[in-house]
């Protein structure tokens, strides 16, 4: 090779050099296409009329030479930047209600974003969870005694609501019976009271029965087992 091709290919060489530090010097530079690369806290904020302002702050993105920060805002008649220091800001509110994006981006172009929520008041946004209840009428005739219901062979044994201690056997159901209802008469808490009494739903094992739903007055009060 001739010395002035030499020359010529030695120079042609540094230029692609120089060209591909160029190229990685700005490739260094881009933001992912995942998203922002500064990472602000909060992201995402409340504030009303009591509080007034936020401090905003890069925590995460940031290199050598990135400061200083600029802040700016998507609307600046909702609110603005009040003044910023190193990695923080302090955004206030100006007036009225609805969501302002605050962006930040360094000298190397690399941004990040934060979203500001404005409203009236903030204890408007969180509500009290309240617990649903449940309410059993009974009716007023009958003491809230504890009642039960036990199967007996091919019987039902039930000590209803308003016994005190005494209990009402079914006579002898025919195996394979679903139901029984029959009128019952109070003799002890209130004498002269009668009530219906009805047992559903009866299923049976062999001759016995294993399951029912014991029901006076129209209201479930028991069901076996």
């Amino acid at each position: 090779m001739l010395p002035a091709q030499m020359k010529t290919a030695a120079e042609h060489f540094a230029c692609l050099l120089a060209l591909l530090a160029v190229l990685c010097l700005c490739h260094g530079c881009e933001q992912s296409d995942g998203g922002p690369a500064l990472g602000v806290s909060p992201s995402s904020a409340v504030v009303d009329v009591a509080t007034g302002s936020i401090v905003l702050t890069v925590g995460s993105g940031t290199i050598e030479g990135s400061l200083p920060l600029e802040w700016s805002v998507s609307d600046s008649s909702l609110g603005r930047i009040i003044r910023s220091d190193g990695l923080t800001a302090t955004y206030a509110r100006l007036a009225g209600n609805g969501q302002n994006r605050v962006m930040v981006k360094d000298q190397y172009g690399v941004e990040g974003a934060a979203v500001i929520t404005q409203v009236e008041d903030a204890s408007e946004l969180t509500t009290t969870p309240t617990t649903p209840t449940t309410t059993t009428t009974i009716p007023s005739t009958l003491p809230s005694s504890a009642p039960s219901a036990l199967p007996s062979g091919n019987r039902v044994v039930v000590t209803p609501f308003w016994n005190d201690g005494s209990s009402y056997s079914t006579p002898a159901l025919p195996t394979g019976a679903t139901s029984f209802t029959t009128t019952v008469q109070d003799s002890v808490g209130h004498p002269g009271e009668t009530h219906s009494l009805s047992v559903t739903g009866i299923s049976w094992s062999g001759s016995n029965i294993s399951a029912f739903s014991a029901v006076i007055d129209g209201t479930t009060f028991v069901t076996y087992p």
